[in-house]
């Protein structure tokens, strides 16, 4: 278990002065936590407290099969109160936590919070995410985001901007931003209750991007193209496979029409998605947001980035025939190869299997 980083953790989350206790018992029931590990290090730290720990398994939900089972088992063994049974579950006490001095990160409420923290995954824009209960209403209140490094602050910046321009826009489509600081690049934003999607494509995904077509600025895809290429370039130590790869997506992207860019969510995901108590969905993680983007783009991204993580077949005939008849005026396969292109250059940025990402790229046809 990586300590440095739930000191980290502590330190910047945490109350002034909080700090790990030598015997979780020695600490208030309402400081007594999980640390739950995940594949490389610390994935979860959750109160012992039922009431407010369930919240995870209730706002979260994973995709594969496997980790579907291991959820359910998880849920189980923690309404049981037998979590620390599991293997790898280690009891934490942090002293000083129950304290109402969280200020720093944008609580102003009367009531104390109650956090519950997922460490990011290992990459260069790590982060942590604290999802912050009202102790007295059981309800989640604020998600707060803590960069673990330069890039990380970057992105948590972009998306606050992001949420206060949509916000500003009158477009009730994302959570709202509550707190920035701009020394700490910590970043709040309102809690939405919900839960996330499946991953099929409805007509209420078709009606979320429908919304968002805002700029009356144009656009065309050759513009963009030149963009990513000259990000490309910018980046020397992409495997020269993997840049001839993308270059060659983006050779294909030359049309010149100009058209109405759209505000682009950028990640575009089942699990980045809620299902609301009205019906409606809500996106959450805009920190790939671009207010000028290209349309269909969230639509590619939506089929791509599953087919990448679940090894599935990514079948471009049965995807276009989904699009209604007022998207299919666009050069469709060729924002196809951007969006694959846009793909693979973050993932090759995060460090991903450089080997299966170009497996992947040469099956988009």
């Amino acid at each position: 278990m990586d300590i440095l980083l739930i000191k980290k953790a502590i330190n910047r989350i945490f109350p002034p002065g909080s700090e790990i206790a030598d015997n979780s018992l020695d600490v208030p029931p309402k400081e007594r936590f999980w640390l739950i590990p995940g594949k490389n290090g610390p994935r979860w730290l959750i109160p012992q407290e039922k009431k407010y720990g369930l919240l995870v398994f209730q706002q979260w939900s994973p995709y594969d099969l496997a980790s579907i089972v291991k959820w359910k088992i998880l849920y189980a063994v923690y309404s049981a109160g037998q979590f620390g049974m599991l293997p790898g579950v280690r009891a934490l006490g942090i002293s000083g936590s129950s304290k109402n001095e969280w200020q720093h990160i944008g609580w102003k409420k009367e009531t104390k919070p109650v956090p519950i923290i997922y460490f990011g995954t290992p990459c260069k824009t790590r982060k942590l995410v604290t999802l912050l209960i009202d102790s007295k209403t059981s309800k989640p209140n604020m998600v707060a985001k803590f960069p673990l490094s330069k890039p990380a602050s970057e992105i948590i910046k972009h998306e606050f901007r992001i949420l206060c321009d949509l916000q500003q826009k009158k477009i009730n489509l994302t959570p709202r931003p509550l707190f920035f600081d701009n020394e700490a690049g910590i970043a709040s934003q309102e809690a939405i209750s919900g839960r996330p999607t499946g991953r099929r494509y409805t007509i209420l995904h078709h009606k979320f991007l429908e919304s968002l077509r805002l700029s009356n600025n144009t656009i065309s895809l050759d513009e963009k193209s030149l963009q990513l290429k000259k990000e490309l370039i910018s980046i020397p130590i992409l495997r020269p496979s993997l840049k001839l790869l993308l270059n060659g997506l983006l050779n294909n992207c030359t049309d010149s029409t100009q058209f109405l860019p759209v505000y682009v969510h950028g990640d575009f995901t089942p699990w980045n998605i809620k299902k609301i108590e009205d019906g409606s969905l809500m996106a959450l993680d805009w920190e790939m947001g671009d207010p000028n983007g290209l349309p269909v783009y969230d639509f590619f991204y939506f089929f791509l980035i599953q087919s990448y993580l679940f090894n599935d077949k990514f079948n471009s005939n049965r995807i276009f025939k989904l699009l209604p008849e007022n998207k299919k005026k666009y050069p469709l396969v060729q924002i196809l190869n951007f969006t694959a292109a846009s793909l693979g250059l973050r993932l090759a940025k995060e460090e991903q299997n450089i080997e299966y990402l170009e497996k992947f790229l040469r099956s988009i046809k």
